[in-house]
């Protein structure tokens, strides 16, 4: 966003460093990302990344994503498989429709929006899958959609050794450490992965 100075005598103008997102056709400031929250988006990255090496699907992190005519967000992560879109990405250097998974990583000033409007955004425009990710729980909610809603499939989580020590052999047993993303069958994702150099306490 280029805006004129108003300290400046001479007129000029500045670029507004800060990142926005579009939602309901309002501007809403996006805040600078925590370490934590960086490296939760390196690692999701590095996984798809690696999955996605000579497939049509690609991964994107903070792209500017014109998903309705009111609404430009940037997802943390998003997956877009669709050629189209993929087409328009390559050759007009913007991206326009729905991804097919959206990776949002929660932090005190986006979690209501991720959510709450974003939540159901999404839902509602078609993205089949939607992780919201908790650095500080160091867990993962993996919601699908079905009739335009999401239901939550499962919670992945990496538990706290005082925690751990409270709960019997058949909990522990129990624990999910990995799981299979619904569109790509073949990429297993692991729990310790997605959280790897996390540090719960920030």
């Amino acid at each position: 966003m280029v805006y004129q100075n108003p300290s400046s005598n001479n007129n000029q103008s500045y670029i507004d460093p800060r990142k926005y997102e579009i939602l309901e056709n309002k501007k809403v400031v996006m805040p600078s990302p925590k370490p934590n929250h960086a490296r939760i988006i390196r690692n999701i990255i590095r996984i798809f990344d690696a999955f996605l090496r000579g497939k049509q699907c690609e991964v994107f992190s903070e792209m500017d994503i014109f998903i309705t005519e009111d609404d430009t967000v940037q997802p943390d992560v998003s997956v877009i498989c669709d050629p189209e879109m993929l087409d328009n990405i390559k050759k007009k250097k913007k991206a326009i429709g729905v991804p097919h998974l959206i990776v949002e990583v929660l932090s005190p000033g986006t979690a209501n929006r991720d959510r709450g409007y974003k939540m159901k955004l999404y839902a509602a425009c078609g993205v089949k899958e939607y992780w919201l990710i908790s650095p500080e729980e160091l867990s993962i909610s993996v919601y699908l959609s079905k009739d335009g809603v999401y239901e939550l499939d499962n919670i992945y989580q990496i538990y706290p050794e005082y925690e751990l020590e409270d709960m019997t052999e058949e909990e522990k047993a129990e624990i999910i450490m990995e799981f299979k993303t619904k569109i790509f069958d073949g990429l297993v994702i692991s729990v310790e992965d997605v959280f790897e150099k996390v540090d719960s306490r920030g």
